[in-house]
């Protein structure tokens, strides 16, 4: 793909994010941006109509489709263009469930400036780029996933944990995992022994800090 073909769409909820960024890029050999949003339910429409190869997405869109839930939409397309992930803050949980579900690129607002056009052109050429500071919040991330334990956890305890984390109750554990609840409360009790955790509270917010069970993901990607 030469330089010219490159066209950008880029969503962010603000639009002075949105000029900051357009104006970043004007100067960008081969790159155009060729439409701004600022919401996933425009971008969804819109990316359909262009086919951009590339968007930029906004992770933390307070109202609407999330950052991630407009990912999942844009990347269920037939070819669907590369996806940068980009935020001012953002847990590394989250920084690495864009990235597992097909995420190519992250960057955080602040070194746009900096960083956003070496992204776009590595994520067309199908490259991941992820910059420092992104990098630096997985890995705390991931530090955070071992010193709570969740390492010594199988996969079964893991979608348990997940489920109750997010709200669940015995029940609708056993519902949602179609097992006994007697299964259920066996889990239960093997994790909250592993983990070292005393009480099923303080089990939900230690999972939840970390992303599990914010929208029942497990991001097993953690445990690699």
């Amino acid at each position: 793909m030469s330089e010219v073909e490159v066209r950008v769409v880029l969503v962010d909820d603000h639009s002075v994010v949105l000029t900051g960024l357009e104006h970043a890029l004007k100067d960008e050999e081969g790159l155009q941006v060729t439409g701004m949003v600022t919401s996933g339910e425009e971008a969804i429409p819109l990316v359909k109509k262009t086919r951009p190869d590339v968007v930029v997405l906004d992770m933390r869109m307070p109202h609407g489709l999330s950052g991630t839930e407009t990912a999942r939409v844009l990347l269920s397309f037939d070819n669907p263009p590369a996806l940068i992930g980009m935020s001012h803050s953002v847990p590394g949980y989250e920084i690495m469930e864009f990235l597992r579900i097909g995420g190519l690129g992250f960057v955080m607002q602040e070194v746009a400036d900096t960083h956003l056009a070496t992204a776009i052109r590595s994520v067309v050429r199908g490259e991941r780029f992820v910059c420092p500071a992104s990098q630096k919040l997985v890995a705390e991330a991931k530090e955070r996933w071992r010193q709570l334990g969740y390492h010594q956890l199988t996969l079964a305890e893991l979608e348990i944990l997940a489920g109750h984390a997010s709200g669940l109750d015995r029940m609708g554990l056993a519902e949602f995992r179609n097992i006994k609840q007697s299964t259920v409360n066996v889990h239960l009790a093997n994790i909250q022994q592993k983990l070292r955790v005393s009480t099923p509270v303080q089990l939900a917010l230690d999972a939840r800090s970390v992303g599990i069970g914010v929208s029942m993901g497990l991001n097993i990607t953690f445990s690699a």
